[in-house]
């Protein structure tokens, strides 16, 4: 009698314990992004060059053999920063082969202009998601806000983010007419609609390292949020107020891997995070290869883009954007010699880097660069002068713009170069 109760103890017990194991869901999150037109594998890593799209291809490939119930995203900058449309248009072509369940919509995905987004990224068979971007003119948005994947009975929310300080590396027509929605804007639109329609949201974010710090730190309990813009790799997922930050690092060297351990409510009970490395042991697709075999390593992106430093925290951006929400305010400006401040120096000296930290803006601390590339930068726009935070553009209720100090307009009107120079009259004459 005994051995039977025990027996029935056992098996009650074993039922349990299958039942606790079960009453949850898993779910695994393969992710890439700023692959920035890298085709080739790193071709600066001498010992054993990572990454390449071929290789991706394979290796995704293979684990949707082990689990068909991958989702497969990322989180913007599939095209170059360096606009090769040639080969800018076969990396098109490998991610339509590889099928992803959503893309972001990075800055760089305009670097061929907005006519080529809607003409050609925007008719590929990529699913592009962002609830941030919206013509200008008429409101309408540029892609899908968010998108709904079904796996195993669950229904995985995913919606795109970017902000305005993301493009302000790119020529402004490349981009004109498009309108860059706050986050709260775009949230306060779309994260109460994706989260009545879904189980679980995963946020596909642009807004570089900083950015997603102040995502996560302003929302508590968004989950996963997968980061792009900023290059960086986590090797280590961050976490700050209930939300997991997670980043692929730049160039396509890797692939994130997140397999999630969720409760009967959905809710992350756990996980695990890796880095895949596609390193020379992974074989190349062969269809991939074949589509891509005749474009030469300088016309398929870098992934070692040389960038200005941004590590000072500072915005800098045209007064044009300004002027979106300070319309007088740009109006006075404009009627100033700050505005005209580049254009005032001879041509030859324009490029003299003397002269650049007074008649561009930023220059040297992650703004102006030169002529060529950020034009937009040139002469003494809003905030050489503001001393505004990098997330004023995507959290303007979070960053409020601070007077401007006597000691910033100190560091160019010096006594040997403005010997009047007195600050309450000057700053009397561009008051607005």
């Amino acid at each position: 009698m005994l051995s039977v109760l025990l027996t029935l103890l056992t098996l009650l017990t074993s039922t349990r314990l299958l039942a606790l194991h079960t009453d949850g869901h898993e779910l695994t999150i393969l992710f890439t992004g700023s692959t920035d037109g890298a085709i080739w594998p790193c071709e600066s890593c001498a010992l054993d060059p990572i990454g390449g799209l071929a290789r991706r291809a394979t290796e995704i490939a293979r684990l949707r053999r082990q689990n068909p119930g991958i989702v497969l995203v990322d989180s913007g900058d599939l095209l170059s920063a360096r606009g090769h449309v040639r080969g800018d248009r076969k990396v098109m072509q490998v991610y339509e082969h590889i099928g992803y369940d959503a893309v972001n919509v990075g800055d760089q995905e305009f670097v061929h202009g907005r006519s080529f987004f809607q003409a050609e990224l925007s008719e590929s068979t990529i699913p592009l998601i962002s609830a941030s971007l919206l013509c200008a003119d008429t409101g309408a948005l540029l892609a899908s806000p968010y998108t709904i994947k079904n796996v195993e009975n669950m229904r995985i929310g995913i919606l795109g983010l970017v902000d305005a300080q993301a493009f302000l590396m790119l020529r402004p027509d490349n981009h004109s007419g498009i309108r860059v929605a706050t986050i709260t804007e775009a949230l306060n639109r779309f994260l109460p609609e994706v989260r009545a329609r879904s189980d679980f949201v995963i946020i596909l974010s642009h807004l570089g390292v900083d950015g997603d710090r102040d995502l996560a730190e302003v929302i508590p309990g968004l989950g996963i949020i997968i980061g792009g813009h900023s290059g960086w790799a986590s090797v280590e997922p961050v976490n700050i107020n209930g939300n997991t930050i997670v980043r692929p690092g730049q160039g396509g060297e890797y692939i994130g891997r997140l397999d999630l351990r969720l409760d009967s409510a959905y809710s992350l009970e756990s996980f695990t995070h890796s880095l895949i490395p596609l390193t020379g042991d992974i074989p190349e697709d062969p269809a991939v290869a074949a589509m891509v075999e005749d474009v030469p390593v300088w016309e398929a992106g870098s992934q070692k883009q040389v960038m200005p430093s941004t590590a000072t925290g500072r915005l800098f951006s045209p007064s044009a954007h300004c002027g979106a929400c300070h319309g007088d305010a740009l109006s006075v400006w404009q009627q100033q010699k700050h505005a005209r401040a580049f254009d005032a120096l001879p041509p030859e000296r324009q490029g003299n880097l003397g002269c650049l930290p007074c008649h561009a803006s930023g220059w040297g601390q992650g703004g102006y660069i030169d002529a060529e590339r950020t034009p937009h930068l040139s002469n003494v726009n809003c905030t050489a002068c503001h001393v505004v935070e990098r997330k004023h553009l995507s959290w303007p209720e979070q960053s409020a713009v601070p007077e401007v100090t006597e000691d910033n307009c100190l560091r160019c009107h010096t006594a040997s170069r403005s010997p009047q120079f007195d600050f309450r009259t000057y700053l009397e004459q561009i008051e607005h």
